[in-house]
């Protein structure tokens, strides 16, 4: 994976994060303002990066 292409995948990884979190406690969350390229890179990895709580 390309260094880009690292960075996009961990900062899907931190969004996952923080949206299940916030989930976790009965919260509804939407993430706005990604470009076209983040938002298909967060599409395609959204739920299956591990993230540290």
């Amino acid at each position: 994976m390309e260094r880009g292409g690292q960075r996009g995948a961990s900062a899907t990884a931190a969004l996952d994060a923080i949206t299940e979190k916030y989930r976790r406690h009965g919260k509804s969350v939407d993430v706005v303002g990604l470009n076209e390229a983040s938002a298909l890179l967060r599409e395609r990895l959204a739920g299956k990066l591990c993230a540290a709580n």
